[in-house]
């Protein structure tokens, strides 16, 4: 989302950085992940018409299902769609700015799995 906030900004460093480590390219310290999350299922949630979007929650926030994501209105204010979580889970993602394409994406949810994933 290009966000520049510092704790974005840190992050983004030190996953060049753990790159650059791991290829070898130059002796730096790796960051890795400590407590992995992992998803049994996830769906994006993408725009049913063209407007403008107006998100209701953040990213990373938990919602249950039914949840109301956001709105997707035409420039006079008129509601072109409600979106709302499919099950309950976390926002993984949710777009930032305001216009949406048919078909674009909104939000992405995911449903945390209990514990680690079968092999």
């Amino acid at each position: 989302m290009g966000l520049t906030d510092e704790a974005s900004v840190a992050a983004q460093e030190a996953g060049a950085l753990s790159l650059i480590a791991h290829l070898e390219i130059a002796d730096l310290p790796t960051v890795r992940v400590r407590n992995a999350v992992w998803f049994d299922r996830s769906e994006v949630l993408r725009a049913t018409a063209t407007g403008l979007w107006y998100p209701a929650v953040e990213k990373m926030q938990t919602v249950a299902a039914g949840t109301l994501l956001g709105r997707v209105r035409d420039p006079f204010g008129k509601e072109l769609q409600e979106v709302r979580a499919p099950f309950a889970g976390e926002v993984l993602y949710v777009v930032g700015t305001p216009p949406a394409s048919e078909g674009e994406p909104l939000a992405f949810v995911g449903h945390p799995l209990d514990g680690e994933p079968q092999t």
